[in-house]
């Protein structure tokens, strides 16, 4: 089933078993990246976290969030979340219920979801990160905003501090590099 097909058949998305799908999940990291793989009915997953330093008004970090399909075949891990044979609220659990224990562990200023054009399938997946958004700003009492391009895609900023409109386009010029 592709991520992009989720919204579109019978199954929907069962919001109990998002919130109860859970791994214990090792995570790896070199310098400003983090990541946790797992293994589902013998297809590999891949959390991403990366840790930039951005500047605003001061310096922040910001934690740019993903989550990818290792491809048969040995090829290189993908963003299009295409061939998934599992459970979608399985994957999306794990990978909610994972990255939520991991954001504990890591001092951050701003959250940053993105759905890429070149990544494919970017409806599901701005359907897949406004649930994730929704939830951490709920969860920590974050601030949510959505940034929108139709070249760069849809991206939800989740942060402490309120974001003015001139930082959030900071953050889009960044984005946009």
């Amino acid at each position: 089933m592709k991520l992009a097909e989720i919204n579109q058949t019978p199954q929907r998305l069962n919001l109990t078993e998002v919130f109860d799908s859970k791994r214990d999940l090792k995570w790896s990291e070199n310098g400003s990246k983090h990541r946790a793989s797992f293994d589902l009915n013998g297809y590999n997953y891949t959390i991403h976290i990366d840790e930039y330093d951005i500047k605003l008004v001061e310096t922040h970090t910001l934690l740019d969030i993903g989550f990818s399909y290792d491809t048969p075949n040995n090829a290189d891990d993908t963003q299009k979340m295409t061939n998934l044979y599992n459970n979608p609220s399985e994957i999306l659990g794990i990978v909610a219920n994972g990255l939520y224990n991991k954001l504990q562990t890591i001092n951050y200023d701003i959250i940053l979801f993105g759905a890429h054009p070149k990544n494919g399938g970017k409806d599901a997946r701005v359907r897949v990160y406004d649930f994730l958004s929704k939830r951490y700003m709920k969860a920590e009492g974050m601030w949510r905003s959505r940034l929108s391009s139709a070249k760069y895609g849809e991206y939800f900023l989740l942060s402490v501090n309120k974001l003015s409109d001139s930082d959030k386009e900071i953050i889009d010029g960044y984005l946009n590099k």
